[in-house]
């Protein structure tokens, strides 16, 4: 199962990349795959919020 692997990979390099514009449609991928130690992180509102106002 190569999914959630895959899911974090492209979380990490989008906050790498601070890509912050990108954030919304890897939870929506992420909510569409729900895979269960994924789906509560990237539902968490906190994350939701740094994609409007990015930490970095």
């Amino acid at each position: 199962m190569d999914t959630p692997a895959e899911r974090v990979r492209a979380f990490g390099g989008i906050v790498s990349a601070q890509l912050s514009a990108a954030l919304p449609t890897w939870i929506n991928t992420v909510d569409a795959d729900q895979l269960p130690g994924l789906i509560n992180f990237a539902l968490d509102p906190g994350l939701r919020r740094s994609c409007v106002t990015p930490a970095w």
